[in-house]
C-alpha cells in the first residue's frame, strides 16, 4: 500500500474509471505499481499503454523470455509479480 494518496475503483470517475477498468487486476484492485498514477489518469493511461507495449507487442523476444526477465526483475527487487 503506498503511502501516498491514491484513488479507490469506487471513487474513480470519468475518464480515470475507463483507465482504471482497462488496468485493474482481475480481483478488481489497481495493479500495485500503478496505483501511485491514480491521481494522474493521462499518467496512468501512458504508463498502461508502454507496459503493454513491452510485455504483449512485437519483439525479438518470446512472451517466455519476456516474462522471465520481469519476474527475474521483480525478484532481484524483492517484489511480487
Amino acid at each position: 500500500m503506498p503511502w501516498i494518496r491514491t484513488v479507490t475503483a469506487e471513487e474513480a470517475s470519468g475518464d480515470l474509471k475507463d483507465v482504471f477498468d482497462d488496468v485493474k487486476t482481475t480481483s478488481g484492485r489497481m495493479f500495485t505499481p500503478y496505483e501511485v498514477f491514480t491521481l494522474n489518469g493521462p499518467a496512468l493511461k501512458a504508463v498502461s499503454q508502454l507496459n503493454r507495449a513491452v510485455r504483449f507487442g512485437p519483439s525479438d523476444l518470446t512472451r517466455v523470455q519476456r516474462e522471465l526477465i520481469a519476474a527475474y526483475v521483480s525478484a532481484l527487487n524483492d517484489c511480487t509479480f
